[in-house]
């Protein structure tokens, strides 16, 4: 099976999209990705029904966006009339002062969809879709059940999206995991539950899915748990990157004995599964370098979170080493945590860093950049930047635009744009 990094097969347009995925599958589970038959891309059948999950995961998004929608306190999430929104990536991503219900926020968001996907290049037959979504648009009255006309526009809004073309690949590999601390300090191994997984899922394109353990029977070759099943020892896979031919994943898994998170490499078919580091310190977030090197944080620096005093709360930063583990080097000598490491379109490094030193309380979580070896760190959207909480960045195209995912469920995508300036606002 060929296996494409997700993320990185997806043009800017597609990209848009596949926040449609992420925001709808939050809550789902292993199964329910395979319950779900009729999707892939050209496909000119009607939405197939959701499994139980999907369905779930839209029926607590509606809960959440129904206040928001009925208050129209936030003046940052609303489109009146008139207004000249240059701040956002897309104005639909608002709500409009028009929009009645939330059945009227999916069917905006729905149509506007479909239209864009036609207008691509080898462009997905749609009509069986759009006659879908004009019935459910002629039920959508007063009298008609505001919540069952969303969770249909959905569904036809997931279907719209796996139609997409430049969903040219058939497989996408993810992970499980829990925490009981719902913080940015839930990633170390002191508030990780022994529960999780790495998955393959295969069929995106068939529509006929399949979801297999990549781990399932992977036996350590080296390291104190050599020729041990890693599933027998702990199963908590905590983060993961793909590397960029597509062959070898490299992930942070829960060492129960010290507890301790540690970075783990492994084909992906499931052989070849190697311990990369190891100690009683918590390293995660590893992403591949396009010169073969993995980038890291840990908490090997032996410091604590200012606001939270004690080793329950240690602080990690940057680090760097070989693929096989070797020439482990610490490339940040900030004080504060750093978090999310990803790539740029011009190979730098961008990441989340807590840094609320000299700053307000709540400006703290924000991006910064630097060079793969950890030189000129920077903050690519001011000081004292809006919006001030940030989680994952990662670039996008064209050039020059970066992505950033808040902290908080369902908090929006925010696209900023650099090349304006360093160190300034971004209005």
């Amino acid at each position: 099976m060929k296996t494409a990094p997700f993320a990185r097969s997806l043009g800017k347009l597609a990209v848009l999209a596949a926040l449609w995925i992420v925001i709808a599958a939050q809550l789902l589970s292993a199964n329910a990705l395979a319950e779900s038959p009729g999707i892939g891309p050209g496909s000119s059948a009607p939405a197939a029904e959701a499994s139980s999950d999907v369905r779930q995961s839209w029926k607590d998004d509606y809960a959440s966006l129904k206040g928001a929608l009925s208050n129209r306190v936030n003046r940052y999430a609303l489109l009146r009339t008139g207004d000249d929104r240059k701040d956002v990536a897309h104005i639909q991503s608002l709500f409009w002062e028009s929009d009645r219900t939330l059945a009227d926020v999916a069917l905006r968001r729905t149509s506007v969809l479909l239209q864009h996907l036609k207008s691509l290049p080898k462009a997905p037959d749609l009509e069986a879709l759009e006659k879908q979504l004009a019935a459910v648009r002629t039920r959508n009255s007063e009298a008609a059940d505001d919540q069952e006309i969303y969770l249909a526009v959905r569904m036809i809004g997931r279907a719209a999206v796996l139609a997409n073309p430049l969903l040219d690949f058939d497989g996408l590999i993810f992970n499980r995991w829990s925490s009981r601390y719902g913080h940015v300090q839930e990633a170390w191994a002191n508030s990780v539950l022994r529960d999780g997984g790495l998955y393959i899922m295969s069929g995106l394109k068939t529509g006929q899915v399949t979801v297999r353990p990549l781990l399932e029977d992977s036996r350590f070759e080296n390291g104190p748990h050599q020729g041990k099943r890693i599933l027998e020892v702990s199963k908590v896979v905590r983060s993961f990157d793909l590397s960029y031919d597509g062959k070898k994943v490299v992930f942070a898994w829960l060492q129960p004995s010290p507890r301790a998170l540690k970075i783990v490499s492994v084909n992906v078919d499931g052989s070849g599964l190697r311990q990369l580091t190891d100690g009683g310190f918590d390293d995660l977030d590893p992403l591949w370098l396009p010169n073969g090197r993995i980038v890291f944080i840990s908490t090997r620096v032996k410091l604590t979170v200012r606001c939270n005093f004690g080793p329950a709360t240690p602080q990690a930063v940057l680090h760097s080493m070989n693929p096989d583990g070797t020439d482990q080097v610490q490339i940040s000598f900030h004080e504060t945590n750093e978090r999310y490491p990803s790539v740029d379109n011009d190979g730098r490094l961008i990441y989340m860093r807590w840094d609320y030193i000299d700053r307000d309380f709540s400006a703290a979580h924000n991006l910064r950049v630097c060079k793969p070896d950890g030189r000129d760190p920077r903050s690519p959207h001011g000081n004292y930047p809006e919006p001030n909480v940030c989680g994952d960045g990662w670039s996008s195209c064209p050039r020059h635009a970066l992505r950033a995912l808040g902290q908080f469920r369902l908090s929006p995508a925010q696209f900023l744009q650099p090349r304006r300036g360093l160190d300034r606002y971004l209005r």
